[in-house]
C-alpha cells in the first residue's frame, strides 16, 4: 500500500489493486500518515472541504510556430527586443502572440493545475493548453491553416509548487531569505508568504527516466551486436592466417635435438 500511495494512486485505485474496501484503505493510510511515511491529506476552503492535491504547476507554457501571423484579440501588448507581443487572457489561460519580423508564434499558459505527481500535473496542464488552442482555432479558422494543434513544443518548463511543504518554506524564508538552486526554489514571488517549488528545467521526471532506460537498452543491444560481429571477424582472420577458426595457431617450441643431430651441427 505504501508503494501505491507514493505512486500517487487514489484510495479507490488502491482498494481495487489490493482487493480490499475503501474504508480499510483509509484506515491504513491514516496509520501510515501518523507514522510519517506519507503526507496527511489536508482540507482547504478552495476545494469545499474535499481532498486537496499536494502539487500544482505554474509558469509552464506550450508554443506553436505559425507559418504566418494570425490576428487575435488581445488585452495587453508590448515590444520586447523589437518583437510585438500581444497577450489575451481567456478561459483561465494566457495566450501570447509573438509577431516577429520573419517568425511568428503563439504561446499558451494554462491556469492553476493540480495533481498528485509531477508527471500528472504536467500532462493535465498540457492537455488544457491544447484544449484552449482547439477552442481558439474553432473561432479563428485561419489558425488551423498555419499550425497543427499537436505540433507544439514546451517553451517554458514551469515550476511545481509543493503545497504540503509550505510551512517549511515560510519558516526558511523568514530565517534565511530566498533560496534558489538548480532544482529547488523558495520565495514569495506569488504574493503569498512562501512557496517551495521544483524547477522542472533541473529535474528528470518519471517519463524522462523511462526514456533514458529505453535508450540505454537500445545502446546495449547495439554493443552486443558489435561484440558478436567482432568475434566473427576475429575467427575469419584466424582462418586466413592458416589455422582453423577458434583454435590456437601460435607456433610451438621445437623438439629437443637428439645426439646424432647434434653431432651433425658441430
Amino acid at each position: 500500500m505504501l508503494e501505491l500511495c507514493r505512486q500517487g494512486k487514489y484510495p479507490a485505485q488502491i482498494a481495487k489493486a489490493l482487493f480490499i474496501s475503501r474504508s480499510a484503505v483509509s484506515q491504513h493510510m491514516k496509520r501510515l500518515a501518523e507514522l510519517g511515511y506519507i503526507d496527511k491529506p489536508h482540507l482547504t476552503k478552495s476545494t469545499g472541504g474535499a481532498y486537496a492535491h499536494p502539487l500544482d504547476v505554474r509558469w509552464r507554457g506550450l508554443k506553436w510556430i505559425l507559418a504566418k501571423p494570425v490576428k487575435l484579440p488581445y488585452d495587453d501588448s508590448r515590444y520586447l527586443h523589437g518583437v510585438f507581443m500581444a497577450t489575451w487572457r481567456v478561459k483561465e489561460a494566457t495566450i501570447t502572440m509573438n509577431y516577429g519580423k520573419r517568425h511568428y508564434s503563439l504561446e499558451i499558459t494554462s491556469g492553476l493545475v493540480e495533481g498528485d505527481t509531477v508527471d500528472q500535473v504536467c500532462r493535465k496542464h498540457d492537455e488544457q493548453c491544447v484544449a484552449v488552442f482547439r477552442w481558439v482555432a474553432e473561432h479563428y479558422p485561419e489558425l488551423k491553416q498555419v499550425a497543427n494543434e499537436y505540433g507544439y513544443i514546451v517553451n517554458r518548463m514551469g515550476e511545481v509548487n509543493v503545497k504540503p511543504l509550505k510551512p517549511f518554506a515560510e519558516k526558511y524564508l523568514r530565517e534565511h531569505g530566498r533560496l534558489q538552486t538548480t532544482t529547488v526554489k523558495i520565495d514569495d514571488s506569488d504574493g503569498d508568504e512562501g512557496h517551495l517549488q521544483f524547477l522542472l528545467q533541473g529535474i528528470a521526471s518519471k517519463s524522462d527516466i523511462v526514456a533514458l532506460h529505453t535508450e540505454l537498452g537500445e545502446i546495449k543491444g547495439l554493443l552486443q551486436q558489435l561484440v558478436g560481429a567482432f568475434k566473427g571477424f576475429a575467427a575469419d582472420i584466424k582462418t586466413l592466417l592458416g589455422g582453423p577458426a577458434g583454435e590456437d595457431t601460435a607456433p610451438k617450441a621445437p623438439k629437443e635435438l637428439d645426439k646424432n643431430n647434434k653431432e651433425m651441427y658441430r
